[in-house]
């Protein structure tokens, strides 16, 4: 999901709707929020302009009728008092909400850590009695403060030299379940004095998969088989290097298809080998099975068997778990470590 989110201090001229629009478009932008956009009246109509066409919600609807996730537009006031008022009105309506899948989004004129602002008026010890509330009410929502890419500020004062870090995002674990790995990104500042705030899910792409040999087809035997028959097979003129490199790569293209076309997809096989099993068994409880059916039932016991050890040894090499015995069903450990090591690869944001 991309969703946008924009302090654009009036939407009431034609020239910012349009760049409001533009940068709707060109982001490829599925959930829009404005805050200031001092209008009393907003309409299909003004929705439209800003949306860029006609297919479009922008009715609001209560958080309990959402179904599957819940996401709060929010433009906190100036004042410590206000705010504080806030904070605890969305915690007191988080409580009460079923959903897990919560996003906070807009111009919450506050920040985290001295680092978010510079330049900014105000007493010391209210800037940090506002960053204390403030970070209280981010702990006391368990939100997570996602990755931030493009500038360090997102709005500044005209003709001044103060600017700070107000507008972001915030997730729950739950959204993070269903929008894995998100990053927001801080647009060019044009029609305002804050910056649009993007956010989306980072999709690498790391370009042609490399081949590797699969550990657990060295347990297959047909596999020597193919190997020694596609060897003998190639023949390469040239010197001894360029050979060596032709063969081996004709080899790579004898093997990924032995792989799809004999040894198949391991789920599928285990997935007809129970079948079949269980067939046989309801068989055998009505009326009995024949010697080859008695027979055919252990050569699918042992193909079940030999196929979920296939699974387990490409879990493990996946995880690249030298240390874990292939014996150990530890397949939660397999898993995570796994999906570790794609959030470790997927860190930063790709704004292609």
């Amino acid at each position: 999901m991309i969703l946008l989110s924009y302090n654009v201090r009036g939407v009431g001229n034609v020239a910012k709707r349009k760049v409001i629009r533009e940068v709707v478009c060109r982001n490829h932008v599925e959930f829009l929020c404005l805050q200031e956009t001092k209008l009393q009246n907003i309409d299909r109509r003004l929705c439209a302009q800003l949306w860029g066409d006609s297919d479009f919600d922008w009715k609001a609807v209560a958080a309990e009728n959402r179904g599957r996730c819940v996401i709060v537009n929010v433009y906190a006031p100036c004042t410590a008092v206000e705010k504080r008022a806030l904070w605890e009105n969305i915690i007191a309506w988080r409580q009460t909400c079923p959903e897990d899948a919560w996003c906070l989004a807009g111009d919450f004129n506050a920040v985290r850590s001295e680092a978010e602002r510079r330049g900014c008026t105000g007493t010391v010890s209210s800037q940090r009695r506002e960053m204390l509330d403030f970070n209280d009410f981010i702990d006391s929502l368990e939100m997570l403060d996602i990755p931030l890419a493009g500038r360090k500020f997102t709005w500044r004062r005209l003709n001044n030299q103060a600017q700070s870090r107000i507008d972001r995002f915030f997730i729950s674990a739950g959204w993070n379940v269903l929008w894995a790995n998100c990053s927001q990104v801080v647009l060019n500042r044009d029609i305002s004095d804050h910056c649009p705030l993007l956010m989306k899910q980072c999709f690498q792409n790391w370009g042609p998969k490399p081949f590797r040999v699969l550990n657990c087809w060295l347990q297959d035997p047909r596999l020597s088989a193919v190997v020694d028959s596609t060897w003998k097979g190639l023949s390469v003129n040239g010197w001894g290097a360029f050979a060596l490199k032709e063969k081996l790569k004709g080899l790579k293209g004898s093997l990924k298809q032995w792989n799809k076309d004999v040894f198949g997809d391991l789920k599928f096989r285990r997935e007809v080998a129970v079948q079949k099993i269980n067939d046989l068994d309801v068989k055998e409880e009505e009326g009995g099975l024949t010697h080859e059916e008695v027979e055919l039932r252990k050569v699918l016991l042992n193909e079940f068997w030999a196929v979920l050890k296939f699974h387990e040894s490409l879990l493990c090499q996946k995880a690249r778990s030298k240390w874990v015995a292939e014996g150990d069903q530890n397949t939660s450990f397999f898993h995570s470590t796994i999906n570790w090591k794609r959030r470790a690869n997927s860190s930063g944001f790709d704004d292609r």
